[in-house]
């Protein structure tokens, strides 16, 4: 085992997973090129990291099906990541060159979609299907790194195979420089040029930039030196069997390491042929998994796993502690400024949101009064509020809630009631009216557990105009 060979599949992992992460984003965008580009780099960094494990230190054909869909694939992600890279730059100059305040219609936001598909899905298959041409046999089988294609050293090879990923990279340079060039001259205007195109912003436009010209570092030497070396270096299919045929589809290579290894431009445009996708996933994830968007995306789908996971505890009847309150009162102004209780009086009936207790249930939406004594007696917010609402809408469980200090002294007999986010204090009191619930704690906490004030209906009858 070579000592790449040690860390390879631990970065071919990683690079598939990071290449994912920031997927959902480019989808809502409808940035197909970056869409395209997660594609070929995932499904590379997925082959090669199956492939680095299964042949460590062994040359058996073990999984002939594998390496006959694993090559292709290969294939296909060679000129399919530059295809990514000169889409991304064909759309920056054109957005970057087009005229401010430029509506795009369906019609051309359609017509876009479609021809960047062609290009980075499309033509990859096409290729690979040329492929049968120049293709001398079956496979080879490297020993540490898997099954790679086997391609006769002839002239056409140059044209049918090595030269394409090297002619795409070259355009997309083009589009790149003239992108930029629009940019510069337009940067007064960018903003309105960016406002017609969705979720893209300065900072998107530079990140996409960035990240098509590290591809572009990435796949020209590559390219110049695949081709440098199918131009002087030996066959090495030559050196393992001199009986080898050409174009003999039922033999299949295979070769130890210490004799594909041995030629240093050999060794060296296998090793950056195999890690292209794995860097190219980690330097996506550089750029796009870090940014605003991201954190959001990540944010969520921690709220959607930890809601998930206590869920699951919940049924089999393990639940999260509560937090501890606060041992003593804070003496700091600032502090005390900052959570000064109020008292609140919500009078109605209501049924239990949890299922639990004895409240009475009531079939007719009741109303809710919320008055501040504090803020009526300071004039701040007014009258008390009246709203007309379903008793059941009070749901307890779901209310941003958060700590109250002490206990308040105005409430003889109550309970903490818990939420997903803090505590505040209750007490219930059954009247003639209904039930009298005295809530304590922070005053946004209390108001936040009323629901919105419906829209009254307009006084306007039907079929006639307000003028």
């Amino acid at each position: 085992m070579g000592p790449s060979n040690a860390v390879f599949p631990a970065f071919a992992f990683i690079g598939f997973i990071l290449s994912l992460v920031p997927l959902n984003f480019q989808l809502e965008a409808w940035n197909v090129g970056a869409v395209w580009y997660i594609f070929w780099t995932a499904l590379s960094c997925m082959v090669q990291y199956f492939s680095s494990i299964v042949w460590e230190n062994s040359t058996e054909n073990s999984a002939p099906a594998w390496c006959d869909i694993s090559i292709r694939i290969m294939m296909g992600a060679s000129v399919g990541i530059p295809a990514a890279a000169l889409c991304i730059n064909r759309r920056l100059y054109y957005i970057a060159s087009a005229l401010p305040a430029t509506v795009v219609s369906k019609q051309e936001t359609r017509r876009a979609i479609i021809i960047d598909s062609f290009i980075c899905g499309l033509f990859p298959v096409l290729y690979t299907g040329l492929q049968i041409v120049v293709q001398r046999h079956r496979y080879d089988i490297l020993e540490d790194v898997g099954c790679v294609a086997a391609l006769y050293n002839s002239p056409p090879t140059y044209f049918i195979s090595s030269a394409w990923p090297l002619i795409i990279s070259l355009n997309s340079a083009v589009y790149l420089s003239l992108s930029q060039w629009a940019f510069v001259g337009a940067r007064a205007t960018l903003g309105e040029r960016l406002s017609a195109h969705k979720n893209l912003t300065p900072m998107r436009f530079m990140r996409l930039s960035g990240l098509a010209f590290v591809v572009l570092c990435l796949t020209v030497p590559l390219g110049l030196l695949t081709i440098a070396t199918n131009a002087t270096a030996v066959r090495i299919s030559t050196e393992v069997s001199g009986d080898v045929a050409p174009f003999d589809f039922s033999l299949i290579a295979q070769i130890p390491r210490d004799i594909w290894a041995a030629d240093y431009t050999n060794h060296l445009t296998v090793e950056l042929t195999r890690w292209l996708g794995t860097i190219c996933a980690l330097v996506f994830f550089g750029f796009f998994g870090v940014a605003e968007e991201a954190r959001a995306n990540y944010a969520r789908a921690y709220t959607i796993v930890s809601i998930a996971f206590w869920n699951t505890l919940a049924r089999i009847g393990y639940t999260r502690p509560l937090p501890p309150l606060p041992s003593a009162p804070m003496t700091d102004a600032a502090s005390i400024q900052l959570c000064t209780l109020r008292t609140y009086n919500i009078s109605l009936p209501i049924r239990p949101a949890s299922g639990t207790g004895s409240f009475a249930d009531f079939n007719t939406p009741s109303s809710q009064h919320l008055s501040s004594a504090d803020s009526v007696r300071k004039a701040q917010f007014g009258n008390p509020m009246t709203r007309s609402v379903a008793a059941s809408e009070l749901d307890t469980n779901e209310l941003p809630m958060s700590y109250a200090p002490a206990r308040p002294s105005s409430v003889l007999e109550g309970d903490w009631v818990p939420t997903k986010h803090g505590l505040y204090f209750r007490a219930t009191t059954d009247t003639p009216e209904g039930t009298l619930i005295q809530a304590q704690g922070p005053p946004r906490v209390i108001e936040r557990a009323l629901p919105p004030t419906p829209k009254e209906p307009s006084a306007v009858p039907r079929g006639r105009k307000l003028i």
